[in-house]
């Protein structure tokens, strides 16, 4: 089964508050980047579609017992940041849009630790693509429809900007909560998993003037 695009807000955890006290909570920061796509193929010029753009969606975070705390998405410039209680977390997709419902339901990123009143930084993991996606395009005197089929893998990004990057956007976006963790910050180097992922959209016009 495919997915129709829909570029709208997924549920998602609490974001940081301004009050965000060592004493009371922990925090996960990071950068998830290539997960947003100009629109493919005939789609790409054709201004009548409802949506502008490619997103891959439904990342979420989950404890070590199971337990869901929500979904997340990384805002227009890639960045997260999220309050959590002490513990073991996964970071995972939920690949609902897994092409014909094939493979596992779950696929997990990267497994960090947060100690009490600790920042654990993730750094940059990039969505990278393995090629154009796939296509299946067809047409009628009423409907232009394009099946899609992305095909990528994760990896954290090298070099100091893959955790200087999400620091700084904290910084800049939390400078009082910043200043509380300041001596509390933990680079997590975890390896992200080598698995591939892959999600399938269909694109569908039905008001294209002919």
């Amino acid at each position: 089964m495919g997915v129709m695009l829909i570029a709208g807000c997924a549920g998602t955890i609490s974001n940081v508050s301004r009050s965000a006290d060592p004493a009371t909570t922990s925090i996960v920061i990071g950068r998830l980047t290539g997960t947003r796509h100009p629109l493919p193929g005939f789609f790409y010029m054709n201004d009548m579609m409802d949506v502008k753009e490619i997103e891959i969606l439904d990342f979420q975070i989950v404890s070590e017992d199971g337990l869901l705390g929500g979904f997340f998405r990384p805002d227009s410039r890639s960045y997260f940041a999220k309050e959590l209680p002490p513990g073991t977390y996964t970071l995972r997709r939920h690949r609902r849009d897994r092409p014909y419902y094939r493979g596992d339901k779950y696929i997990n990123i990267v497994t960090f630790h947060l100690d009490p009143g600790m920042l654990v930084n993730l750094g940059t993991i990039q969505l990278t693509l393995e090629g154009p996606p796939q296509e299946y395009y067809y047409s009628t005197s009423y409907m232009d429809k394009g099946e899609y089929t992305y095909s990528y893998h994760y990896e954290r990004m090298s070099g100091d900007e893959s955790y200087s990057a999400p620091l700084a956007r904290f910084k800049k976006k939390r400078p009082d909560a910043y200043e509380r963790f300041l001596n509390r910050i933990q680079k997590n180097m975890d390896v992200i998993t080598s698995k591939f992922d892959s999600s399938l959209f269909v694109l569908v016009d039905s008001t294209h003037d002919r």
